[in-house]
């Protein structure tokens, strides 16, 4: 009897480990049904009893079997009881028809398809603006910080940082400004923040401009003021700007005058923490009295007015050349080139010996 028992309880934990296994599914759990182009757009699945050890793997294909990534590789996962969610982000292009991907689901070595299917791409509505719109469409944007200094006699470079979700960050653009680029794009989830650069007159003292909200679906304007802190934009933003020689001669001032300062409070006092901080004064005041790096251009480098691969070009290096390097800054480097002409080349452009 107790042998039966047994049997009958090994048989139904069998049963339902196979019931467990059958009710596995993988489907399409959001695909947006309007899309405009250039939208960066969410398409999630959701899996029913998958667990953490199973084994699961996303492929997508076109219509012509070629695979198509998604922006990010990874999915954003979400678990709510027996179902996981998983969500892949990816980017309609011009107006006409977005694919969604056929999709092949390897689950524990056995292979899934889901099949794609199409959603139109329309066009945004018109802007009230065109020169006020940015390019952006996301679910919300904001900017978080900003910063403006002096670029040059008639000119001021305003840096935005910008936080937003669902967002083309990399399409930005700036009407007001012939000289712009987006840097440091980083997405995570549907997430996604940005550097953006841009030079703008000086008489313009405040930048106004539109992006699409998705979720609104209209556009909203952001209004930032141009407002030149000399103190606090030089040390924040001095690997961008032009060499400022009135801060580097008020840096050298005042590292002169600590010095002349923690001696004579030495001398007064005797005590070793003012060496100390005579000693790192001193170094410090070595190292703005020291040179710049001089570096080989190749012949032939652009030279770009800001630091981003969208940046115009302000000039051409003539011939193979030693220069002064000024800064870095993701993949740039800061040079003044002949008659103090300075800009940024891209790291690839100086000469390896």
């Amino acid at each position: 009897m107790k042998i039966k028992k047994l049997f009958f309880t090994l048989f139904m934990i069998i049963i339902g480990s196979l019931e467990l296994y059958a009710q596995a599914t993988i489907e399409y759990s959001y695909v947006p049904k309007k899309v405009y182009e250039h939208q960066v757009i969410p398409i999630s699945f959701v899996g029913t009893n998958i667990s953490d050890a199973d084994i699961l793997k996303f492929g997508f294909y076109n219509a012509l079997n070629q695979k198509i990534m998604p922006i990010l590789e990874e999915p954003t996962i979400l678990k709510s009881e027996s179902k996981t969610f998983y969500t892949f982000y990816f980017k309609a292009s011009t107006q006409g028809i977005l694919y969604v991907p056929v999709v092949s689901l390897i689950y524990n070595g056995k292979e899934n398809i889901l099949n794609g299917f199409e959603i139109k791409v329309q066009p945004l509505p018109a802007p009230k603006s065109k020169n006020k719109f940015s390019g952006i469409i996301a679910s919300n944007l904001k900017v978080k910080t900003s910063q403006a200094t002096i670029f040059d006699e008639k000119s001021n470079l305003l840096t935005l940082s910008l936080d937003a979700n669902d967002a083309n960050l990399e399409d930005i653009i700036s009407y007001p400004s012939t000289n712009d680029g987006v840097e440091n794009i980083k997405r995570k989830d549907s997430r996604v923040e940005g550097k953006y650069f841009l030079i703008l007159p000086q008489n313009k003292k405040e930048f106004i401009f539109t992006y699409f909200n998705s979720v609104q679906e209209k556009y909203l304007e952001i209004v930032v003021p141009v407002v030149i802190n000399n103190n606090v934009a030089v040390a924040a933003q001095e690997d961008l700007n032009p060499r400022n020689d009135e801060f580097e001669d008020l840096k050298k001032y005042s590292l002169m005058f600590l010095l002349l300062l923690f001696i004579a409070l030495f001398v007064l006092q005797r005590k070793k923490i003012y060496i100390v901080f005579a000693i790192i004064a001193l170094l410090l005041l070595i190292k703005a009295y020291m040179p710049h790096a001089k570096i080989c251009v190749k012949e032939g480098a652009d030279m770009f007015v800001v630091p981003t691969s969208s940046s115009t070009v302000g000039g051409t290096i003539q011939e193979e050349s030693k220069v002064t390097k000024l800064g870095e800054n993701n993949g740039y480097t800061k040079i003044e080139y002949k008659d103090g002409v300075i800009g940024w080349i891209k790291d690839e452009d100086i000469c390896k010996n």
